[in-house]
């Protein structure tokens, strides 16, 4: 009885809304989803295309730089041509410029269509909060505005969970030959979990001694410890099935230079004997790290 009342409000007031801010929720859910899975999966796929990670952090950095470079323009072209159009044009821009950047192989294309994607999501988010306003009254915009950012969340934890179960499944292939697709998919959904939980502890601490950020080392990122705060409780959770996760025969000692060969070929792994866990692979990470990297 006491949780009904409250879960009859919630569906009273989303009732409310018109067709457009319902419509807006779901882009939300949906954008939370795909997004968390597409930011994991592309960084496999330049670090697969034999670029550096010197490149991936350029390619991740050049949305940020059309951000910074288009954000007022930007604003004004929303004021200038409405919040709906001027959204969709941003996913449009965005969603076009993301499917560019995986088809081309030029770096510099690369590079310029990352950039193009930071100027559409620019748009689509710049026009969000004005959009909300208008297609709320004042009955129920406290509540649009409270849903929309908690399924930024909550989608984001969903994708991420999608994304690192996908990406635990791979590992299993290139990396733990002896593990079950059912062991490899709780490895990676409890790691995933884990890393999310340790995100809201790290929160936890810091607002029960009022604090924003947990250090001033990173400004702009709020500390050190908000950039590993997800492997807090995962590396512990690891540490000690590492261990033994360390003695699986591997299908392969370097996936990551013969994915490019994997992506061309008809999708079949080329045969390669198992061979004992090495010390680490080119560039001094062991496959373990990898499985922990994937699921974060």
């Amino acid at each position: 009885m006491t949780l009904t009342k409250p879960l009859q409000g919630l569906k009273a007031q989303i009732g409310s809304f018109d067709r457009s801010a319902r419509l807006f929720l779901f882009a939300t859910a949906l954008d939370g989803i795909v997004f968390s899975a597409w930011n994991l999966f592309f960084n496999f796929y330049i670090l697969g295309l034999g670029f550096d990670r010197a490149y991936l952090g350029l390619v991740n950095a050049m949305p940020s730089i059309g951000a910074l470079i288009f954000g007022i323009p930007l604003g004004a072209l929303s004021d200038r041509i409405g919040r709906k159009p001027a959204m969709l044009l941003g996913v449009a821009v965005s969603v076009v410029s993301i499917g560019l950047e995986v088809t081309v192989r030029d770096p510099n294309l690369i590079l310029f269509f990352a950039f193009l994607q930071g100027v559409g999501i620019t748009l689509y988010y710049l026009s969000q909060a004005p959009f909300m306003m208008k297609a709320s009254n004042e009955d129920n915009r406290a509540m649009l505005f409270s849903l929309n950012w908690g399924l930024v969340t909550i989608s984001g934890a969903v994708g991420s969970l999608f994304a690192s179960v996908l990406a635990g499944c791979a590992c299993k292939l290139l990396f733990f030959s002896a593990l079950t697709g059912g062991q490899a998919l709780w490895i990676a959904a409890v790691l995933s979990v884990s890393g999310q939980i340790g995100d809201l502890l790290e929160s936890l601490i810091k607002r029960s001694y009022g604090i924003k950020d947990s250090g001033r080392m990173l400004p702009g990122h709020g500390g050190i410890l908000d950039r590993i705060d997800s492997l807090l409780l995962a590396a512990l959770l690891v540490a000690v099935p590492g261990l033994s996760l360390a003695q699986l025969p591997l299908i392969d000692e370097t996936p990551l230079e013969r994915l490019p060969a994997y992506w061309s070929s008809s999708g079949a792994l080329p045969d390669a004997p198992s061979a004992p866990f090495p010390d680490s692979l080119p560039g001094g990470e062991t496959a373990l790290s990898w499985l922990i990297y994937g699921t974060f």
